[in-house]
């Protein structure tokens, strides 16, 4: 396309139709690029009719000028918008393209797709026209469906005839600014999703850092041909009805895998009608064998009862991974695995507990919950019964933790899980303070299980114990009351362990 003139200024072209928030985001742009600007660079808020831009607003600035455009969607205004649009790209150098859009249950309205598809056609070019898409109001709920199935939103871009934009992003919605006339998002709260790599959701930018990386297009005005709009109600009405054609597909997909999962329920109920049969053959078969046949069957049945057991005493040993990192009262940090009894270790904010028991037990499957509070980023690795706190009074095990779940850390503030990760075997760790709880790499974590929390009881006991007997004979008796305490418990209230 054309070459750009030495003093050409980059200019950073916003498309989209009332309601979208593009005078929010100037705003926020500016905000985040120019800090220090003490006035409101564009009047934004509540929609009227027709939408406040009617005509081009450019702010200029020295290396780049904004060109904030009207919208097409208002039938009275769309010819004088039309013309505003081709004088805006008619200045021709360099510009970033940018479209801004709002989903509606998940998806993008036709008007916005019919907008895109109608602006870009204009441009006569045989390079490849380099735009990019950003979608406004976004909602985390709405942000994890596009997540865990974005099949459903790319269905957006087979509606666009060809254009495919170079970079997606998603603009959180701001309550304030969606309740406040000109209220300018402070950079510290802007929340940009910018769609790409693995991990894309998680991260986190500025307005200006997304507009640091639009690409860049180069036009010559010979390359802009007249917005036609003539049709552009009809083509709307189009792009509905390939919408519902679409949902209607996606309908009939679901059905059929309905349809086959019913199949394969039906198939796995005579499979298993067969497996009942066979078992009953094996049955009398059993019946009918020599003695020694079946002194071997009892034989087989103590080493599954022995295996039994032992999984039901792993699982009542749920335990933290020896690579977590503790606190001690001086300030040093050392691993759970390094930890000895009458170390002082943290348990909450500025609170220290002595440790009266710690205990390695079998390497074990264990856990990873990502937790994330503001812009910071932790995790802890432990047993799928061990607990974790969900306030100052309530646990949840790490087994019933799910993505979005608020959990305690120690300076007693909530963190949201982001992600949990299933790890093979790990060194298993115990520690025992007598506050009941450890913190294990800035994360509030009991010392006891979903079948050892009783055991809480016994606290105040071994406490007392600790004034009367050395730590080297506290040690044994204390492990051995635990665990005997526990199943005196749990034979009178008729709990398995």
């Amino acid at each position: 396309m054309a070459s750009e003139s030495k003093k050409d200024k980059v200019k950073i072209l916003l498309f989209g139709n009332p309601g979208v928030g593009k005078s929010t985001t100037i705003n926020a742009y500016v905000e985040s690029r120019y800090p220090g600007k003490k006035f409101k660079i564009c009047q934004s808020g509540v929609s009227v009719v027709g939408g406040k831009t009617k005509n081009n607003q450019e702010i200029h600035f020295p290396d780049e000028v904004i060109i904030d455009t009207p919208g097409l969607a208002d039938e009275t205004l769309r010819e004088k918008a039309a013309k505003e649009i081709e004088s805006a790209l008619k200045k021709g150098g360099s510009y970033k393209i940018v479209f801004l859009c709002t989903l509606q249950a998940g998806r993008v309205k036709p008007d916005d797709v019919n907008t895109v598809v109608t602006v870009l056609k204009c441009l006569k070019t045989d390079a490849t026209i380099n735009f990019s898409l950003i979608v406004t109001l976004m909602s985390k709920k709405v942000l994890r469906r596009i997540v865990k199935d974005a099949e459903e939103f790319a269905t957006f871009f087979e509606l666009l005839q060809g254009f495919k934009p170079k970079l997606i992003a998603f603009i959180m919605r701001n309550e304030e600014a969606a309740d406040e006339e000109n209220y300018v998002i402070p950079v510290e709260d802007q929340e940009v999703k910018i769609y790409g790599s693995s991990d894309w959701e998680k991260e986190n930018s500025t307005v200006a850092q997304c507009f640091d990386k639009l690409p860049i297009i180069k036009i010559a005005p010979k390359e802009v041909e007249p917005i036609d709009v003539r049709s552009y109600d009809e083509k709307v009405k189009e792009i509905e009805e390939k919408m519902r054609q679409k949902e209607k597909e996606m309908e009939a997909k679901i059905k059929s895998m309905d349809t086959q999962m019913k199949g394969l329920k039906t198939s796995l109920a005579n499979a298993n009608d067969e497996a009942q049969r066979a078992r009953s053959d094996m049955d009398d078969l059993v019946k009918g064998t020599l003695k020694d046949t079946n002194k071997q069957l009892k034989e087989s049945n103590k080493q599954l009862e022995d295996l039994r057991k032992e999984n039901e005493r792993l699982r009542n040993k749920g335990c933290i991974c020896g690579t977590g990192i503790v606190t001690l009262k001086s300030k040093k940090k050392k691993k759970v695995k390094d930890v000895v009894i009458g170390d002082e270790i943290l348990v909450g904010k500025d609170i220290f507990s002595l440790v009266f028991l710690t205990y390695q037990d079998p390497d074990m499957d264990m856990i990873e919950i990502h937790l994330r509070f503001n812009h910071t980023m932790t995790s802890v690795i432990l047993t799928s019964t061990h607990l974790l706190y969900t306030d100052s009074k309530q646990f949840i095990t790490a087994e019933a933790v799910g993505i979005g779940d608020q959990i305690m850390l120690s300076n007693g503030v909530l963190a949201e899980c982001t992600s949990i990760v299933l790890l093979p075997k790990r060194e298993a760790f115990s520690v025992f303070t007598f506050a009941g709880k450890v913190d294990v790499n800035s994360v509030s974590v009991s010392s006891f299980t979903s079948n050892t929390i009783k055991l809480q009881s016994f606290l105040p006991l071994a406490s007392i114990l600790s004034y009367v007997l050395p730590f080297r004979w506290l040690k044994p008796i204390a492990y051995d009351g635990f665990y005997k305490g526990l199943k005196f418990i749990n034979h009178y209230q008729s709990t398995k362990i």
